[in-house]
């Protein structure tokens, strides 16, 4: 098809150990009768083999990746793609949103068509509760820094369930203002951010009596929620505007606004507070932004 659409398009075709039956098959898919070929020994001195008795072999690989490849780059290759997964755990039907416990020992799973929360025991990897929530189609969900709380938005109904974490109940609905998606919290665990998409403005809860404190303007189909460790500033994704806004915390106002590719989602910022990594669903790619807060100030990236 290229080859019809593209006639005069230079076309080459490359491969490191294709056979004879092979070379046939791509000249005749790839109609490159008439190129030439180039063909050397299939000896590749740079290539070592070694074979082991096989143990255990996520330890094993573990241990070749470690102590013979630490700062290298390659590809694995596996005999059976049943293997490629390490475990597969049933938590329910349509499973969107996740997120693990501060402690390390439970993943939490919104089940959107069942409006229900899944808790699985990550030591066990067992199912061991299911949480019905009280609003609909929930996407997103998110541990509170200590654990006690877990909080789901709801695309259908428009709120966020509060769930106890100890009774795996729904104890509170909050109602948010409309079409709530990302969620975060403030290290000290007293305050909750929620982002509202079809509003464009970001919510401020009192994390306790679940009562809303602020509405913060921001851009268009806000989503994701990010919250810097020391807590002083909240990042907000804004799917419509392709940009990153920067709330000063105190402040309670926007400060900055960071231009970032098309549909920006979910971000990581890294542990110093440097850099924020934001995906770009529409692009397909994730981008870097440095900031820099000297002295309060905040500085473009170069």
């Amino acid at each position: 098809m290229l080859h019809e659409r593209f006639p005069q398009v230079p076309r080459i075709a490359l491969t490191a150990t294709a056979d004879a039956p092979t070379r046939a098959e791509i000249i005749e898919r790839l109609q490159l009768e008439n190129a030439r070929q180039f063909v050397s020994s299939f000896d590749r001195p740079n290539i070592k083999y070694r074979v082991t008795q096989k143990a255990n072999v996520r330890q094993q690989l573990e241990a070749f990746l470690e102590n013979e490849h630490a700062n290298d780059a390659g590809i694995i290759y596996c005999l059976s793609r049943k293997k490629d997964v390490y475990k597969r755990q049933k938590v329910g039907d349509e499973p969107e949103g996740i997120d693990i416990s501060p402690d390390g020992n439970t993943l939490a799973a919104c089940l959107e068509e069942e409006n229900a929360i899944s808790f699985v025991d990550l030591k066990t990897n067992k199912l061991v509760h299911t949480a019905k929530t009280q609003g609909k189609n929930p996407e997103h969900c998110v541990y509170s820094p200590k654990g006690e709380w877990l909080l789901a938005s709801n695309e259908e109904s428009g709120n966020v369930d509060v769930i106890d974490v100890a009774t795996h109940k729904s104890v509170h609905l909050i109602q948010a203002t409309k079409h709530p998606r990302g969620i975060g919290f403030s290290p000290d665990g007293k305050l909750a951010y929620i982002a509202n998409e079809a509003a464009n403005l970001v919510e401020i809860v009192s994390v306790g009596d679940w009562t809303v404190l602020e509405k913060i303007p921001v851009g268009l189909r806000s989503n994701g929620v990010k919250v810097s460790q020391d807590g002083s500033r909240v990042y907000i994704s804004n799917g419509g505007d392709h940009n990153v806004m920067v709330i000063d915390a105190q402040a309670k106002k926007v400060i900055a606004t960071i231009p970032v590719g098309e549909r920006p989602w979910n971000m990581a910022l890294t542990p110093d507070g440097k850099k924020l990594y934001v995906a770009n669903g529409r692009k397909m790619c994730i981008r870097d932004r440095l900031w820099i807060f000297p002295r309060g100030d905040i500085y473009r990236p170069r």
